[in-house]
């Protein structure tokens, strides 16, 4: 029997998040003399272009500008937003004239969430963070499994 295989990978698009193609050629020899064989598998992880909805049980911080920094974010599902729904973009349409940025990490156990860094921006900041968050894509894969491993960092970014 004599066998190849090929593969081919792409890197992710605003479309899909991988895509990949294997062929697989074969030739053998039986009763009935050389028989080939090809399959090919083509597997692409799609991307859905609308925000996924925030659908997380527990409950929501809300966090003004003029606000201190919650002590821990502890038990927090999330954030929310006084404005109208954002359910087709990150951010409310406008420029930002400055910003508070709560920075949160985990002890080592992951049991409490404590405040380690507080930063007030300024308009310049808080303009550009307001670009990258405005540029990041909110398409996401559906019937995905993600996880966040223990030790990871959490932001809180009110703007005004």
């Amino acid at each position: 029997m004599f066998d190849t295989s090929q593969s081919y990978a792409d890197r992710g698009t605003a479309q899909w998040d991988f895509a990949e193609l294997n062929i697989v050629e074969a030739v053998s020899t039986s009763q009935f003399g050389q028989v080939a064989i090809v399959q090919a598998e083509a597997i692409v992880d799609w991307l859905d272009p609308r925000p996924a909805p925030d659908n997380t049980p527990g409950p929501r911080a809300h966090v003004a500008v003029r606000d201190e920094c919650p002590a821990c974010d502890t038990r927090l599902a999330g954030v929310r937003n006084s404005e109208a729904p954002l359910t087709t973009r990150l951010l409310p349409p406008g420029r930002p004239t400055k910003g508070l940025l709560c920075i949160y990490s985990w002890t080592t156990r992951g049991v409490t969430s404590p405040l380690v860094r507080k930063l007030h921006l300024g308009m310049a900041p808080a303009c550009r963070l307001a670009a990258s968050a405005g540029a990041l894509s909110l398409s996401h894969g559906d019937r995905l499994i993600s996880s966040c491993g223990i030790g990871s960092t959490t932001a809180v970014l009110p703007l005004s």
